[in-house]
């Protein structure tokens, strides 16, 4: 989210919009895929998408008062319909190496909402 943000406020000073297509970690990276419009009104969609989070609330927040976390994209980090479709064309390859199993984790997840932060209950032993 703190690189998507990036890239839409980077976009938008050249009045260009972002959709988020695809975008996922793995191992020691990210990936995106990302629709760039050349156009001002989605030059101000993007930027209506990034804002900040308060980090003692996890609310969203318009402005940046003291503890929060961003600027964050807000908006979705990926395409719903192009993962199911991305899914459903692996599914039907018939993938004989491990690389399946390894592509199959990886996008799998995206078709599920990001979470925005992670709790580790962590019990001592």
């Amino acid at each position: 989210r703190i690189l998507i943000g990036f890239i839409g406020r980077e976009a938008a000073k050249y009045d260009k919009g972002i959709k988020p297509l695809l975008s996922y970690k793995t191992d020691h990276y990210i990936r995106l895929y990302l629709e760039v419009w050349n156009n001002t009104s989605k030059a101000n969609e993007t930027i209506d998408k990034i804002s900040y989070i308060s980090s003692s609330k996890l609310d969203f927040i318009s402005k940046k008062p003291e503890e929060t976390v961003g600027p964050l994209w807000l908006g979705k980090t990926g395409d719903k319909k192009i993962i199911k479709e991305r899914l459903t064309m692996l599914f039907m390859v018939d993938f004989i190496s491990m690389k399946y199993n390894h592509i199959k984790n990886i996008i799998k997840p995206m078709a599920s909402p990001v979470k925005f932060f992670f709790t580790l209950n962590l019990k001592n032993q």
